[in-house]
C-alpha cells in the first residue's frame, strides 16, 4: 500500500494505492461497512422495538375498558 497527497485543482487530496486488487476489495468493503450497513443495522433494530412497543402498549389499552364510557366506573357493579 502507497500512501501519498497529489495537488488537484489547487487543493491537496491524499491517495491510497493498493497493490493487490483484493486488498482494494477488502479495504471498500469494509468502509461500506463501517459507514452503510452497521449503522442501516443499528437504525433498523430500533424502529423495530420502538414499534413493537408502541403496537404492545396500545393493544393492551385497546382491550381495557373507558373510565369516560362507563361514567367512571369499570365492571358492570350498580
Amino acid at each position: 500500500m502507497s500512501k501519498y497527497n497529489i495537488l488537484i485543482s489547487g487543493q491537496k487530496q491524499c491517495w491510497i494505492e493498493f497493490k493487490d486488487q483484493w486488498k482494494w476489495k477488502l479495504y471498500m468493503t469494509l468502509v461500506s461497512l463501517t459507514l452503510f450497513a452497521i449503522p442501516a443495522a443499528i437504525i433498523t433494530t430500533c424502529y423495530t422495538v420502538i414499534i413493537i412497543t408502541i403496537w404492545t402498549k396500545s393493544t393492551s389499552n385497546f382491550n381495557r375498558p373507558k373510565k369516560h364510557l362507563t361514567g367512571g366506573r369499570l365492571g358492570n357493579n350498580l
